[in-house]
Order: C-alpha cells, then sequence, then structure tokens
C-alpha cells in the first residue's frame, strides 16, 4: 500500500501539479486524434438500452 493510504494522494504528495498533468494528458490525447472514448462506446453498443454498467477500471 502507498504511504499515504493511496496511489494517488503518494502521487499529489511528489508532484502536486500531479493532476493537472493527468488531466492535461488526456487533453493531448483527444487534441492529437486519439479515441479516448472507444470502450464506453462499445460498451454502449453492445448493452441493452437502461442497463447498468459497473466500470471497476483498471488504471491508465
Amino acid at each position: 500500500m502507498a504511504e499515504h493510504g493511496n496511489l494517488w494522494t503518494e502521487a499529489l504528495a511528489r508532484n502536486p501539479e500531479h493532476s493537472k498533468n493527468y488531466a492535461q494528458r488526456w487533453r493531448r490525447l483527444e487534441e492529437a486524434g486519439q479515441d479516448i472514448d472507444g470502450e464506453a462506446r462499445l460498451i454502449d453498443a453492445m448493452a441493452e438500452r437502461g442497463s447498468r454498467i459497473l466500470d471497476a477500471g483498471c488504471g491508465t
């Protein structure tokens, strides 16, 4: 386990700009034409209307 209880707060302790940098990374990917929403669109197309989806995530 991370020193502060979780990896996110540990990253912030090392670099207070971490959140800003993380958000900027996604903006740059999108601006470069990367499909950052493809997984969500795939699940939306596969799931029945009104379905509930639990996205447990796997990290980035």
